[in-house]
């Protein structure tokens, strides 16, 4: 089995354009790995931003920010090294959850400290 580590690796070798991505889109499909494609991508879009010099923080919140809360986020995570995904998930309640290239993560939501407080070790 293909990871999905070993297509970005393979796709970012060659030069992307339409008949690239055909191409790979041929591949997966070849290789029976097409239910694993968001992964794939996902890992594609990773090897490109490491190759830029980029991470990428994702922004979970209860309600869409505003202008102001996203000025915020951007001066601490700068557009020039980071790609920014704001996200909306009424499960948070309140706060945000930020994750920095699906590995480290803020968690200063009010679920977060609910879990918290009726958590028994």
């Amino acid at each position: 089995m293909i990871t999905p580590r070993a297509y970005a690796e393979a796709f970012a070798v060659g030069r992307v354009s339409d008949v690239a991505i055909e191409k790979m889109v041929r591949v997966i499909r070849k290789n029976g790995d097409w239910s694993r494609r968001e992964k794939i991508v996902a890992a594609i879009e990773a090897a490109a931003r490491a190759h830029a010099g980029k991470s990428l923080v994702i922004v979970e919140s209860a309600r869409p920010l505003t202008a102001a809360q996203r000025a915020m986020i951007e001066t601490r995570f700068p557009t020039q090294q980071f790609d920014q995904e704001y996200r909306t998930n009424p499960e948070v309640v309140a706060g945000v959850r930020i994750e920095i290239n699906r590995e480290s993560q803020i968690d200063a939501t009010l679920a977060s400290a609910i879990r918290k407080m009726f958590h028994k070790p």
